[in-house]
């Protein structure tokens, strides 16, 4: 993998990856999912946060898009 590849799969730096998968949340649709509000109060975040995990990657806090 390039230099560049890497820098375009880069997502960011997070303490978990649950919260890695709510900012991920965050962007899905016209407004995102705001936290304390419905849908986000109606999301199994542990399942969520299993299921995207299949396609990303951590490196000591820091995540990465796979493919």
């Amino acid at each position: 993998m390039s230099l560049s590849e890497v820098g375009d799969a880069f997502e960011g730096v997070f303490a978990d990856d649950e919260e890695f998968v709510r900012e991920v949340a965050k962007g899905c649709g016209p407004g995102g999912f705001a936290e304390g509000s419905w849908p986000a109060t109606c999301i199994d975040w542990e399942r969520a946060t299993s299921e995207l995990m299949e396609n990303y990657v951590k490196v000591n806090g820091y995540y990465f898009a796979m493919g």
